[in-house]
């Protein structure tokens, strides 16, 4: 008894040993902010700048700041490729800076702060809290990534109606986890004969 038990045992710290092992790949770790504005904004008279936008149309290449660990060396110059979004179609990758990929596998809530206008001045806003996905980049293996999406509107108006001048922003807070997205399948297979191993073990003593 005391041998087969000692045997799983065993199984079940090779396998364990072998997953915190994979903890040590080199994936990325560190967080990027990218901003730049918009086109493809409604036309004045309207009811709403981004509030109301189905998806969101880049213009331009967007510029990176605020970036830690990884994401040093991508700050400064406009240096990102962003990709046109629409909210309801499927995930594009979002942004491709300086060889690192940001492919978007899903989101949280949308968030639209309608129009809003004060002695000429108006502003709305749109939220989408929670964007995660896949981040990979040559020499760095895939890695989970959290974030938003912000995009913010000005114009010129009054009450609730925009009369000119519509204008508007995006901002991407994207952070990489520094962990892999899902456990390596070796990882898997190793916990599963462990697991295997004590089930046999148990029904052997029983």
């Amino acid at each position: 008894m005391f041998k087969t038990c000692k045997t799983a045992i065993g199984a079940v710290a090779l396998a364990l040993g072998l997953a915190a092992g994979g903890a040590q790949a080199a994936f990325i770790t560190g967080s990027i902010t990218v901003t730049d504005g918009l086109v493809g904004l409604p036309a004045a008279p309207s009811g709403s700048v981004v509030s109301a936008l189905p998806g969101i149309q880049h213009d331009g290449n967007g510029t990176s700041f605020g970036c830690t660990t990884a994401f040093v060396g991508s700050c400064g110059a406009a240096n990102s490729v962003m990709t046109d979004w629409l909210f309801g179609g499927p995930f594009p990758n979002i942004i491709v800076v300086n060889g690192f990929t940001f492919d978007l596998t899903g989101h949280g809530l949308i968030t639209a702060s309608p129009l809003t206008c004060s002695a000429g001045s108006c502003s709305d806003n749109l939220l989408i809290a929670g964007l995660v996905g896949v981040v990979s980049k040559a020499g760095f293996d895939p890695t989970a990534f959290t974030g938003s999406l912000s995009l913010s509107g000005s114009c010129v108006g009054s009450g609730t109606t925009c009369t000119s001048d519509l204008s508007g922003g995006y901002t991407y807070s994207l952070s990489a986890t520094g962990r892999n997205v899902i456990p390596e399948p070796t990882t898997l297979l190793l916990l599963g004969v462990a697991l295997a191993a004590l089930g046999f073990t148990r029904r052997k003593n029983a």
